[in-house]
C-alpha cells in the first residue's frame, strides 16, 4: 500500500461525518417486508364514533367527517399553527420552501435513495447528496 493510500485511509478513518460512504445497515438473516423498515406512526381515526341507540342516523349525516383537534394548553390552536406553518413557508426562499414540507413524491425519492444507496437514477448528485445527509433509515422503536 502507497503512502498516499496509507494517508487517506487514516483521515476516513478518524472522521466522523462520512455522508458519501454507504452506512452500515442492520444485517437481516431473512426479507423482511418494506413495513419492517418505514416505521409510521399510528394515528387516531377522523370518522366519527359510531352511534348510540340515542342520536338518529339522520344526525351523523350532519357530523363532520374531519374532526378538529381539541386545543390543548400551551399550544396553538389548528388555525393558529397551520397560519403559522404558511407564513414560516412564505418567509422563506423558493429553493428552501421545496424542502420545508415534503410531499409523498419527495418521500418517495428520499426512500429509494436510502435503501437504494448505488442507484443513480434518483435526482441528481446534489439530491442524493442531501437524502444521506438527513435522513437515516431505522428500525422503530
Amino acid at each position: 500500500m502507497s503512502a498516499r493510500l496509507r494517508r487517506q485511509e487514516r483521515r476516513r478513518s478518524t472522521s466522523n461525518s462520512k455522508p458519501y460512504s454507504k452506512p452500515n445497515s442492520p444485517t437481516v438473516t431473512s426479507p423482511s417486508p418494506p413495513s419492517a423498515l418505514l416505521y409510521v406512526p399510528p394515528h387516531p381515526s377522523t370518522r366519527p364514533a359510531i352511534a348510540s341507540a340515542s342520536l338518529p342516523l339522520k344526525a351523523l349525516d350532519r357530523v363532520p367527517s374531519i374532526v378538529k383537534p381539541a386545543s390543548m394548553h400551551g399550544f396553538p390552536t389548528y388555525d393558529e399553527f397551520t397560519e403559522l406553518v404558511n407564513n414560516y413557508i412564505a418567509s422563506l426562499h423558493p429553493r428552501k420552501a421545496l424542502k420545508a414540507l415534503i410531499d409523498q413524491e419527495m418521500y418517495a425519492k428520499i426512500l429509494r435513495t436510502l435503501r437504494y444507496p448505488d442507484d443513480v437514477s434518483v435526482g441528481n448528485a446534489q439530491f442524493r447528496f442531501w437524502a444521506r445527509k438527513m435522513f437515516q433509515l431505522k428500525y422503530p422503536p
